[in-house]
């Protein structure tokens, strides 16, 4: 579980108990409430020996080593992990 599921599960429990107030678990949560999700893809379909299609945005994105693949979709920011390619 992430710190920002844990942090507001833990702000959610105190304020249905009533040991915070509505504007204390405003304020508790308030560092969590403006983050995006994180968008996972990976690499498919290799076009070419240099050419891979990213699966969150479908765009193809040309790499000068492709044995050294990206770990983020430079079109879209998806986060690839550290798996090749499918």
């Amino acid at each position: 579980m992430s710190d920002a599921v844990r942090e507001i599960n833990h702000a959610g429990y105190l304020l249905e108990n009533n040991h915070i107030t509505l504007g204390e678990f405003n304020e508790l949560i308030k560092p969590w409430r403006d983050a995006a999700p994180i968008r996972r893809g990976r690499w498919i379909d290799p076009a070419s020996d240099d050419c891979y299609r990213c699966s969150v945005c479908e765009e193809y994105t040309q790499m000068e080593m492709p044995r050294f693949l990206y770990h983020y979709c430079p079109n879209c920011g998806a986060y690839m992990g550290w798996r090749k390619y499918e």
